[in-house]
């Protein structure tokens, strides 16, 4: 999978059930602006916040909803190896693309346990996988030089999800692992990372301010193909300015889920796991303060 992939939020009802309808609802506003894919119970999901149950419900109702309109990614991790398989598993059995593979958190493991952990889920299926590599949310960083030893072991291992800061890291990808997998897939997760990403080599990109305004990143990632750099200039600009919503909450995806109701839902009231319900008090606000902003801009052109 390649391209601009939005990581959907996860919509609940007022008793913490997931709240279907709203999901779908969302769902054919990002495919009908022409993203490339949709990431499933990624950062922004909400993943860590859900039962297992949860979770393979989901599962089994929104990917037969996406219907391959557009290609469909799940993240499958979990400290727990065996809910990571059946989540798997489940994803491939309703239609899924690719799953995404976070490595367990709290615990560091060494590189042997690593591509243990990551084979045993990879292994259990036959669509594509993708590690998903964010050391600031899980215990570590998944070493660069593991990356071929999986590739030399599953021919479904299709690339990787980079949230990391150091734009560097992307060249050592590319330098270690692309001469003999030149096929292999990185895609970015931080929002401004995009542009810089695509210019040495990247594929696209999972990032949350797309789930708000996804023709952003979408024209963006067109313009720096066609070499459109004045509007490459604006769009990246733009989503900098979208970026101001990470800084209201701790729990990001509090304020991303308050954004895209802002946004395409009227302003519905929404609601979010426990504890993380308990959001700052300007954070609608300030939610609507920067779209609004962004929304003027986007229809100055």
């Amino acid at each position: 999978m390649q391209g601009i992939i939005p990581p959907l939020v996860t919509f609940f009802d007022e008793n913490g059930s997931v709240d279907k309808e709203t999901n779908f609802r969302l769902i054919d506003i990002l495919i009908e602006k022409e993203v490339d894919g949709l990431l499933l119970l990624g950062s922004s999901g909400e993943f860590t916040s859900m039962t297992h149950q949860q979770k393979s419900d989901y599962i089994v109702h929104v990917i037969p909803y996406i219907n391959k309109r557009v290609k469909c990614m799940v993240n499958v991790g979990s400290n727990v190896v065996e809910e990571a398989v059946d989540l798997a598993i489940k994803a491939e059995k309703a239609g899924a693309d690719a799953v995404l593979i976070v490595n367990p958190f709290y615990w560091p493991l060494s590189e042997a346990q690593l591509i243990d952990y990551f084979s045993e889920i990879i292994q259990s299926i036959k669509i594509d996988a993708y590690l998903y590599n964010v050391p600031m949310l899980s215990s570590q960083e998944i070493p660069v030089n593991i990356i071929p030893e999986l590739l030399e072991r599953h021919d479904n291992l299709k690339g990787i999800k980079e949230t990391v800061s150091d734009i560097g890291r992307y060249r050592k990808l590319i330098e270690n692992v692309r001469p003999k997998n030149t096929e292999f897939v990185i895609l970015t997760g931080f929002d401004d990372h995009l542009l810089p990403g695509m210019m040495i080599g990247t594929n696209g990109s999972i990032n949350s301010t797309a789930v708000v305004f996804p023709e952003i990143s979408v024209k963006l990632k067109k313009a720096m193909e066609q070499q459109h750099f004045e509007a490459v200039n604006r769009f990246q600009n733009l989503i900098a300015e979208a970026m101001q919503l990470y800084d209201i909450n701790n729990s990001f995806f509090s304020t991303i889920k308050e954004a895209v109701s802002y946004r395409w839902f009227n302003g519905e009231r929404v609601y979010h796991k426990k504890p993380f319900h308990l959001i700052n008090a300007n954070t609608r606000s300030e939610v609507e303060r920067i779209v609004d902003n962004i929304n003027r801009k986007w229809k100055e052109d």
